[in-house]
Order: structure tokens, then sequence, then C-alpha cells
């Protein structure tokens, strides 16, 4: 349907941990994605990317990260 979003991640974004080893998780992306679901696909991925480097403090990376949005317009 019109404006569905489909997102498609590696296990690398909801284990994605904070310096108190706290993952991002799967909550807090399903709320990301509702929140921002009326952007477009290209602007849902740099914004959860943005969201999940506020979200890790700086701590390093440990999985790999790969994202995939496609939305119905």
């Amino acid at each position: 349907m019109k404006d569905d979003v489909l997102v498609l991640f590696t296990d690398g974004v909801t284990e994605a941990k904070d310096v108190k080893d706290d993952e991002y998780g799967d909550g807090r992306l399903e709320q990301f994605i509702v929140k921002n679901k009326q952007l477009n696909a290209g602007e849902i991925i740099h914004e959860l990317l943005h969201d999940m480097h506020d979200f890790v403090q700086g701590y390093p990376q440990s999985d790999d990260i790969t994202i995939m949005v496609l939305k119905v317009n």
C-alpha cells in the first residue's frame, strides 16, 4: 500500500552497543521506524545511522551494519 515501509537490516543494527553495554535493540528500532516513516527511504537510512551513532556514544562497532529501506510511493 502507499507509504508502506520495509526495512531490512543485519543484526549489527539491533546489537549495536553503547558504553553501558546496552543494545540498540528491536524496540528502539521499531520506535524509530514508526516515528520516521514519513521520510523517504534514503532519509530513513541516514537518520537511522545518525540515531545509532548518538546511541553508541563512540563505543566501537563490533559487527557489520547493513540497512536497506524500501518505501511504496
